[in-house]
């Protein structure tokens, strides 16, 4: 007997077990970097048109706190610090 699923059966069968693997280290990932920061990053301002260069980004618990220049926002004791230079966010 030879049974051939369609890919939509498959992926349907398929998700809810990669959904429910991947998951948890969605959750460890979220927990190990409460607070995250992205120093001298270029900022893109889409609803002004224009790119703000040289700016730190404070993000905790997966949302953007602050935004500031290095001179007057700095990062919390023990935050996960991303070097944005010359990148944009």
């Amino acid at each position: 007997m030879n049974l051939y699923y369609p890919k939509s059966v498959l992926f349907l069968l398929l998700f809810p077990l990669a959904f429910h693997i991947l998951h948890p280290m969605e959750d460890a990932i979220a927990q190990s970097h409460d607070a995250m920061g992205f120093y001298d990053v270029n900022i893109v301002d889409a609803s002004e048109n224009r790119i703000i260069p040289h700016q730190n980004v404070l993000v905790e618990n997966g949302k953007i706190t602050a935004i500031g220049s290095p001179d007057e926002l700095k990062f919390k004791s023990g935050a996960h610090v991303i070097d944005g230079t010359d990148k944009f966010l």
